[in-house]
């Protein structure tokens, strides 16, 4: 690309010390954008993980709760509704 710009400004030393800053900068840039780039797909993978691990969690939690009696309250709500008539 240099080479490129270069040729375009006609080779002259001070266009060509303008070139060089501006692909310096041009550099800089697409380095700062793909470590964005890296950034943003690192929170991707960290909060698929989460996800998955937050999923893992609640179906852990869901088995168990159906694994254990029903609260009291619960019972005692079920007993007070079906005696009322209400199903």
């Amino acid at each position: 690309m240099l080479k490129y710009a270069i040729l375009l400004t006609g080779n002259k030393p001070a266009a060509k010390a303008i070139v060089k800053n501006c692909m310096q900068g041009y550099n800089k840039n697409i380095a700062w954008l793909n470590k964005q780039k890296q950034i943003q797909q690192q929170k991707i993978l960290i909060r698929k993980a989460c996800h998955a691990w937050l999923h893992t969690q609640v179906m852990a939690l869901i088995n168990n709760m159906k694994n254990q009696p029903a609260c009291p309250s619960v019972n005692t709500t079920r007993q007070s509704l079906t005696q009322n008539g209400h199903q």
